[in-house]
């Protein structure tokens, strides 16, 4: 709970986001949140927030990590790449239907 205390007060002390804010930011495709944002550990092993787009971000988390290798049972310092989206196939045009709607 210290860590939901945590946040809830610091939510509470920034200015508050609007949803239009952020209708021009694009999300990752492979991932949780908005591009440009991304969980680290600092150099003292704790998580922060990296990125601009939340009202957490650039904040330290010193109980998340233990939380989540305590509940979650992942080592944090497991890296794994960020997968890559493959690029989609061409268009495949259908004249016989781009007729028939065009009546």
């Amino acid at each position: 709970w210290s860590l939901l205390r945590f946040i809830m007060a610091t939510a509470a002390s920034r200015t508050p986001v609007k949803d239009e804010e952020y209708k021009d930011l694009k999300l990752h495709s492979d991932r949780w949140g908005y591009e440009g944002c991304e969980f680290a550990l600092t150099d003292k092993g704790d998580i922060t927030l990296k990125g601009d787009q939340y009202p957490f971000s650039g904040l330290v988390f010193p109980d998340f990590r233990p939380w989540i290798e305590s509940k979650l049972h992942i080592n944090v310092e497991d890296q794994v790449p960020a997968a890559k989206t493959p690029a989609p196939p061409p268009p495949i045009r259908n004249e016989a239907f781009l007729a028939a709607l065009e009546g």
